[in-house]
């Protein structure tokens, strides 16, 4: 065996970095940092709804 066939077939038994999610036929790439960035995305948006809310229906305090 030459040294580059003998490094191809280690490089070939290294596990990959990126860890694939299959549900079936639908696949993909787990991506915890995608993941954190769609959570905190829906928390502000549900704490901006809420605010919303209470603003609204709080009493104003303008003289009408």
């Amino acid at each position: 065996m030459s040294g580059a066939g003998v490094q191809r077939k280690e490089a070939d038994r290294t596990p990959s970095l990126t860890q694939g999610v299959r549900f079936g036929a639908v696949s993909f790439v787990w991506r915890p940092w995608l993941v954190l960035v769609t959570l905190l995305l829906a928390a502000v948006t549900f704490l901006l709804f809420c605010v919303s809310i209470a603003v609204g229906t709080s009493p104003s305090h303008c003289p009408r």
